[in-house]
């Protein structure tokens, strides 16, 4: 039944897996799938562990702040540093913002020159983004989420407090 499957999740792993600023790759269904955990602790994300260019893995991926602007305007009603956290594509050097999944930066730029034109071969893409929540011990996933909904924050992470 498709309305009780909506509601399903699905342990990702073990709340001790995770602390703040670690990207977790796990498989939840016969899913790859990263789980993220902000660096002060307070907010988990998790997405699809295959970056939307060709699908290499994040499983060696780099957390890194970028500018929180689009189209030269800053997104963050110009609160606080002016920088998002990003998991940056450890092939092609791709910044995705992990709250929105939106591409910060340039898509592709490595290497130089090659890796422009190695993102001719696909459009730039967002991350696949998944709801997540802690319960209990564990942190949680819901495979049959909207992304819209995630985006829109009508599903987001539930039990944040205390994953430190």
């Amino acid at each position: 039944d498709i309305l009780s499957r909506r509601k399903e999740w699905v342990v990702a792993c073990s709340k001790t897996r995770v602390g703040p600023g670690q990207i977790i790759p796990c498989v939840v269904n016969g899913l790859d799938i990263i789980i993220f955990a902000s660096r002060d602790g307070t907010r988990l994300d998790a997405f699809a562990n295959s970056c939307p260019h060709l699908g290499s893995p994040f499983d060696l991926a780099t957390v890194e702040r970028k500018p929180a602007t689009q189209q030269g305007e800053r997104i963050d009603g110009g609160v606080g540093d002016g920088c998002v956290d990003c998991i940056v594509c450890p092939v092609h050097r791709t910044a995705f913002e992990i709250q929105s999944g939106d591409v910060r930066g340039e898509w592709c730029p490595y290497p130089p020159v090659l890796g422009k034109v190695m993102g001719l071969t696909k459009p730039k893409n967002k991350l696949v983004k998944f709801a997540v929540r802690l319960k209990g011990k564990n942190v949680e996933v819901r495979i049959a989420t909207s992304v819209k909904n995630v985006r829109n924050k009508e599903e987001q992470a539930e039990g944040m407090s205390n994953i430190q």
